[in-house]
């Protein structure tokens, strides 16, 4: 846990949010708009 947990954390929330990226053929986060989001 603390800081090694923390970075690992962050980590894995940046490659999910850059496959998801990728998977939308998008390849930077101003390219993204509320037309690309599901929201539940």
């Amino acid at each position: 846990a603390g800081q090694a947990g923390v970075d690992r954390a962050l980590g894995i929330m940046r490659d999910e949010i850059e496959r998801s990226m990728k998977l939308m053929g998008v390849t930077a986060v101003d390219q993204l708009n509320r037309d690309m989001l599901r929201w539940r």
